[in-house]
């Protein structure tokens, strides 16, 4: 009898933008497997060089076309960058009703150097557990991971892939003229505010640093509050939140009402905002009308460990900040869908409860949880980093192959 698995037929929507994509499937090629491609932009069209096929047509026709493309070609994976874009979400319902797999990644849960490779959907949509009990179970004899950074990704090689893609949509969008993308407002905008952001957090470096020093020397108890983009499906799609304004009122109000006078909340930005998003401000108008202004403190850069190990706890909607908060064995608030929001690791009572009761988290149980994830949803690597793409793949590679995919 042969038990060997069958050779995979994979096919590829859209990734992240440059070659790791299509250096996967030369290397899923190399394996045996066979990969297909569809195209649904000029930028897709230019991360990947070998044949594919274009779709051309309305959103309102892709659903018909892509169940028949996923038949006639046999496919037995879909394989896509996150599954909140309208395409992916079709192509999904479509995959399940066939019974196909479909896999997908994005940037990982652990940081800096990790990669997701999940089934089905992430955060809210992740199968992995959320029984401590499971997650116990499935962890034991697990490897710990190694803690040490790998791989350092290129943020040069990332800006160029980035623009490379959205000129490419811009230039050549004629050729794909019922293309709908899945960003809010204009693409290249937001890059150039993203940049933008960068470097006037890099200019004032020394201006956070002794912020954090003077939060360090004040002796005063603190909660951090780690922002996130709203433009990201972590937001749009996993919280309860239609802005990110909405989260910042909501925790700074319940913050000013139950938090001890004597304690302060640091705010602390996100590298990738865009610059003219000017959260500084709309706080502190806030923390002026909240009656709160001399106990809220906005960051905008510095070291993340270093503020959150000293941190009475730490407030988040779903950001992988979360995570590293657990590992640092300091209290948690999740407001949104996480797969870290497990009983037993984050405080489970109210928003309110949280700033007077902060619970740390049962130590064993985030171990297994780090080691879980590690060994079932996580890859080591890059995909903007030459070494970590490399590592990627070939892990990435070795789990579809051989059918060694999440945590069931």
């Amino acid at each position: 009898m042969n038990d060997a698995i069958p050779s995979p037929v994979v096919c590829f929507l859209q990734g992240p933008p440059g070659y790791f994509l299509w250096r996967l499937s030369r290397e899923l090629n190399r394996r045996g497997a066979r990969t297909l491609r569809i195209n649904l932009c000029a930028g897709d069209r230019l991360n990947w060089p070998g044949p594919s096929t274009q779709y051309r047509w309305r959103i309102e026709d892709w659903g018909a076309f892509i169940e028949r493309f996923l038949l006639d070609a046999n496919v037995t994976h879909l394989f896509l960058l996150g599954e909140q874009r309208a395409y992916h979400r079709i192509a999904i319902e479509a995959a399940h009703k066939l019974g196909i797999t479909v896999i997908v990644t994005d940037l990982g849960y652990l940081r800096p150097d990790w990669l997701t490779l999940e089934l089905d959907g992430m955060s809210g949509n992740s199968r992995f557990p959320k029984d401590p009990q499971v997650i116990q179970a499935l962890a034991r004899g697990l490897p710990s991971p190694d803690a040490q950074p790998r791989y350092q990704n290129s943020f040069t090689a990332e800006a160029v892939a980035e623009v490379s893609l959205n000129l490419a949509n811009t230039a050549f969008g004629f050729l794909y003229p019922h293309y709908r993308t899945h960003l809010p407002g204009s693409p290249l905008l937001t890059i150039i505010g993203i940049g933008l952001h960068m470097l006037k957090s890099r200019i004032g470096s020394r201006r956070q640093l002794a912020k954090l020093q003077d939060l360090s020397l004040s002796g005063r108890p603190y909660f951090v509050f780690p922002l996130q983009v709203e433009h990201d499906f972590q937001i749009r799609a996993y919280s309860p939140y239609p802005s990110i304004g909405d989260a910042i009122a909501e925790v700074m109000t319940s913050f000013a009402r139950h938090a001890s006078p004597d304690s302060l909340l640091v705010i602390k930005e996100h590298p990738g905002e865009i610059a003219w998003m000017n959260w500084r401000r709309h706080c502190l108008h806030l923390a002026d009308q909240l009656g709160i202004r001399q106990r809220i403190v906005h960051l905008d850069g510095g070291p993340l460990d270093a503020l959150l190990a000293h941190a009475q706890g730490v407030v988040t909607i779903n950001s992988t900040t979360g995570l590293q908060t657990l590992q640092l064995g300091r209290p948690l608030k999740v407001l949104g869908q996480a797969v870290f929001n497990v009983e037993g690791l984050v405080c489970s009572g109210s928003l309110d409860q949280f700033w007077t009761g902060p619970i740390p988290p049962y130590g064993r149980l985030c171990r297994d949880l780090v080691r879980l994830l590690a060994a079932t949803t996580q890859v080591r690597g890059g995909y903007h980093s030459s070494a970590g793409s490399r590592a990627a793949i070939q892990a990435f590679a070795e789990r579809i192959v051989s059918g060694r995919l999440g945590t069931h």
